[in-house]
């Protein structure tokens, strides 16, 4: 992809979707809906509930992003940047999946607990996930229309995961966060290879939720390829964040 694309895909990816940092009790329910929608009954990774929200307890110290259409304010993906703040805080890879670091360089013990954040819960509403091919013959595009979302946004749906990507590192270097760690399939870590994005893979692939290795990155290697255009649209979400500030808990 050419410099001048990558421009023309960060300005739609602005124009079109508005990250929200999740502070209202309300706004997390949505979030951790949209989380067992696609984790609970669409995949069957965790049970369903009766009060279909999928959360555990590194919820409780975790940042929670929806993204949103803008012209609808439809929400259209969830994450969350998990952040401990003390030692009895341990991120996700550690507590589930600490076998899957076998480079102990990177093992997120060698580094100062508040400097340390994890990655995780991306999820995708399944109708956000279709391709614009696929949607023009679904019912339920027909919904999806009627509620503001053009033909022309359909076609940037493949670019939510991105920008959802994009804006829970922004948060993470919005307040200090030096050390990232995803548990992520090696696909993922090429498609943000692509954009300059180089996650350094720090174990074996494992199976958990699918065949998943466990990555890092800092501060210091974001910032070193990540394409300028992508850049341009961190630093538009590191001010619309700092502009509103994080509650963290």
């Amino acid at each position: 992809m050419s410099t001048f694309l990558m421009f023309v895909v960060a300005a739609r990816i602005n124009k079109n979707f508005a990250p929200i940092i999740a502070k209202s009790p309300l706004e997390k329910e949505v979030s951790f809906k949209i989380r067992h929608d696609v984790f609970a009954t669409e995949l069957g990774l965790e049970p369903e509930n009766n009060l279909k929200l999928e959360r555990n307890h590194s919820d409780d110290y975790a940042v929670h992003c929806l993204m949103t259409m803008k012209s609808s304010h439809l929400p259209c993906g969830t994450i969350r940047l998990v952040s401990p703040y003390n030692s009895n805080q341990l991120l996700p890879i550690v507590e589930y999946c600490s076998e899957s670091i076998t480079n102990m360089a990177y093992h997120p013990r060698n580094f100062p607990v508040n400097e340390v954040c994890e990655i995780s819960r991306l999820a995708i509403p399944a109708v956000f996930r279709r391709r614009s091919s696929d949607i023009k013959s679904d019912a339920t595009a027909v919904r999806i229309t009627d509620l503001g979302v053009t033909n022309k946004q359909v076609r940037m749906f493949p670019f939510i995961s991105v920008a959802l990507y994009l804006c829970v590192t922004a948060i993470g270097l919005s307040t200090g966060k030096r050390h990232f760690y995803i548990m992520a399939e090696p696909s993922l870590a090429r498609s943000m290879r692509k954009i300059g994005i180089e996650l350094k893979q720090i174990g074996d692939v494992v199976e958990y939720h699918g065949k998943r290795a466990a990555y890092y990155i800092n501060r210091e290697m974001f910032f070193a390829k990540v394409k300028r255009p992508f850049v341009w649209l961190v630093r538009r979400m590191v001010k619309q964040i700092e502009a509103t500030p994080i509650q963290y808990f």
